[in-house]
């Protein structure tokens, strides 16, 4: 199992043709590309997601800073990310 956790604001609508409630935007594909490059049995997460871990809860969360990566199935102008994983 492979968990990547990013936090940010996305379009939350019911799908017409599904029925279903669905994410949408580029923040719910920034944690669709890092979920592919996180390591099994592992949790990684973006720094906006550290940061408001930080903000809404009291417990100190250990973090390893992974360093910047490349996005999964990112174009090559398109950067990197910094990356950390849940500390054991």
């Amino acid at each position: 199992m492979r968990i990547a956790l990013h936090n940010a604001h996305a379009k939350i609508v019911k799908d017409p043709f599904t029925d279903t409630i669905n994410a949408y935007g580029p923040q719910v594909n920034m944690a669709a590309r890092l979920e592919p490059v996180t390591l099994p049995n592992e949790v990684f997460a973006t720094d906006e997601f550290k940061r408001a871990l930080d903000t809404l809860d009291s417990r100190v969360y250990e973090w390893d800073d992974v360093g910047c990566t490349r996005r999964s199935n990112s174009r090559p102008w398109s950067g990197g990310m910094t990356r950390s994983r849940v500390a054991e």
